[in-house]
């Protein structure tokens, strides 16, 4: 199959990420200083219990992340609580999905910042904070489909996943959330299993980058790391990947629901 993202491939292909805000010569944001909502007066009357945590209300601690981020954010989760327990859920998750986006985990660059679809924080990996040169930040999107990256172009970047299928054939291309690895395969879409404020449902990513929240089942066989296919490595020794991102690579079997095979999966590994 013959699909290796385009739109993706172009500028995400892997991140390097700066800490933009020594160049802009400012101190790092954090709950107080991120872009905040417009107050005409601020007192402890104005305060706010999320203050606590962030700013703007919705938005993780310690992210710099705009009001309408942190509301969109906000909104997923208090839809994955009032739609807990429901027949329906999977169906009705997939919708708000479809209008609104879910999280999607990245990296960026230095020149990104944050904005109404895009929260980051500071990286801890040491790889991702030289003394000279770029750095990496985390980050979070919230998007419909991976598509929507594609305007950050060289700012935003996914982690590379290589699906080794058949001998004498060149892997099958897939991005997918920077800190996850799939639970299973069903045929040509990744499936994971994802966790969010005590909150699990599931995600399929597909190698076009397409999104959508699906029902999840317990596969054959957990996935399990295994040795690399030598082809698999050398495809991905020749792409261009920053230095300070990734410290390594390792492979995964992993079951295939749909054709009942196990399959080799490669990942690009970082320390988040």
């Amino acid at each position: 199959m013959k699909r290796s993202y385009p739109t993706i491939t172009l500028g995400f292909s892997l991140a390097i990420i700066s800490n933009m805000l020594s160049i802009h010569g400012q101190s790092p944001h954090t709950s107080m200083d991120a872009p905040q909502e417009k107050q005409t007066k601020f007192d402890e009357t104005n305060f706010k219990n999320h203050m606590i945590n962030h700013f703007n209300e919705g938005c993780p601690a310690n992210s710099e992340c705009t009001p309408k981020m942190g509301k969109d954010y906000q909104s997923w989760i208090k839809f994955l609580t009032s739609t807990n327990g429901l027949k329906k859920k999977v169906w009705m998750r997939d919708k708000f999905r479809k209008e609104k986006g879910i999280p999607f985990e990245i990296w960026l660059s230095e020149q990104q910042r944050a904005d109404d679809k895009i929260i980051f924080w500071d990286s801890h990996c040491r790889s991702h904070n030289p003394d000279k040169g770029p750095k990496i930040r985390i980050g979070l999107a919230m998007v419909k489909h991976l598509n929507e990256l594609k305007d950050y172009k060289e700012n935003v970047y996914l982690r590379f996943i290589e699906r080794f299928k058949d001998k004498g054939k060149a892997p099958q291309q897939y991005f997918g959330p920077r800190d996850e690895t799939p639970l299973y395969l069903d045929g040509n879409e990744l499936i994971y299993q994802r966790l969010l404020e005590g909150h699990t449902y599931g995600m399929s990513v597909s190698s076009l980058g397409a999104l959508h929240i699906v029902p999840t089942i317990s596969p054959k066989e957990f996935p399990q790391t295994i040795d690399c296919p030598e082809n698999l490595v050398s495809s991905v020794t020749k792409k261009n990947l920053p230095k300070n991102l990734y410290s390594g690579i390792y492979c995964q079997r992993t079951y295939n629901i749909k054709t009942k095979k196990f399959e080799t999966l490669l990942f690009g590994w970082s320390c988040n």
